[in-house]
């Protein structure tokens, strides 16, 4: 069953492989395997970087962008990102990519940090 929406953050020169141990070490912590995931999601301008459309298509993944003004809505329920504000103009782009692409689902995982890449896990609303 796929059921954990997964949202990324990441230097643009990050490899696949680092995206990859940072979702498998975020998933780690709800006993999840990537074959659970039914979506990435990301800020809208990052869904060019190649090594998250290598990781996605590597997986058969979908990938799915939210834009600055559609995470500026969110009520900020994350702790703020102070470097995602300064470069990119949002309080954080894993935690509120995974609750808009859960629709009504739970953060479970808040921020995973490792290498460059920060993960968030949500719970899909539908479970």
């Amino acid at each position: 069953m796929r059921k954990w929406v997964v949202g990324i953050g990441c230097r643009r020169d990050v490899s696949a492989q680092q995206i990859s141990a940072a979702v498998t070490g975020a998933l780690a912590a709800v006993d999840g395997v990537i074959e659970q995931i039914a979506v990435i999601a990301t800020l809208d301008s990052k869904l060019a970087t190649p090594a998250l459309l290598q990781f996605c298509t590597t997986h058969a993944l979908p990938l799915h962008g939210f834009s600055v003004a559609q995470i500026n809505a969110l009520p900020v329920t994350w702790t703020p990102s102070a470097a995602a504000q300064a470069q990119l103009g949002v309080s954080g782009v894993s935690e509120p990519c995974a609750l808009l692409a859960a629709a009504g689902g739970a953060l479970v995982i808040p921020r995973f940090r490792l290498d460059g890449v920060t993960v968030a896990i949500a719970q899909t609303g539908s479970t």
